[in-house]
């Protein structure tokens, strides 16, 4: 089987407004994620750890353009052939900033907003969004505003968001 994730020899620099490359952000990376495993990456700002999960949600280079070599697998398929929508379908990523993520002004919305979207029934989406809140400890945050949360109780939200839809891989930036 598999990896869940996997690097192999991966470099990348991203292209300015101009298409001009700079520098090598990665080089020669190789990283293998095993199913069920849970991995952090540490180091210091800078180093490309936003990068890494940049490429392995598809993001780069599908909307940070660049140069990548090497392979970037989602479970078993090349990242480079998926189209975002089926790379969201396996993994949930939650951003550095969660107010840059949210779609909606309320809780609950933003929780049912990925399962609506890929278009679970109603009923479903309910059931989804209480097991979450209720699985994650957030019932007294469903049904707020989220810009009277504090940071913490949006980076929960955007959290929730991401679980809800039940990906099989979650990524953290931060």
């Amino acid at each position: 089987m598999r990896a869940a994730l996997e690097l192999v020899n991966v470099s990348f620099a991203y292209a300015d407004a101009e298409g001009r490359l700079g520098a090598d952000v990665l080089r020669d990376v190789s990283l293998a994620v095993p199913r069920g495993q849970c991995v952090v990456l540490t180091g210091p700002s800078g180093c490309g750890k936003t990068t890494v999960m940049r490429l392995l949600n598809g993001l780069v280079p599908q909307v940070y353009a660049g140069d990548v070599r090497g392979r970037v697998l989602v479970g078993d398929r090349d990242a480079a052939q998926m189209p975002l929508h089926e790379i969201a379908a396996v993994i949930g990523s939650v951003f550095q900033n969660p107010r840059s993520q949210f779609f909606n002004l309320d809780t609950t919305s933003e929780v049912a907003f990925a399962c609506e979207n890929v278009g679970m029934p109603e009923a479903e989406v309910r059931r989804r969004v209480h097991r979450t809140a209720q699985e994650l400890g957030m019932m007294h945050l469903m049904s707020r505003d989220i810009r009277a949360l504090s940071g913490g109780q949006r980076q929960l939200v955007a959290l929730a968001s991401v679980y809800a839809p039940g990906p099989d891989v979650l990524l953290l930036d931060e």
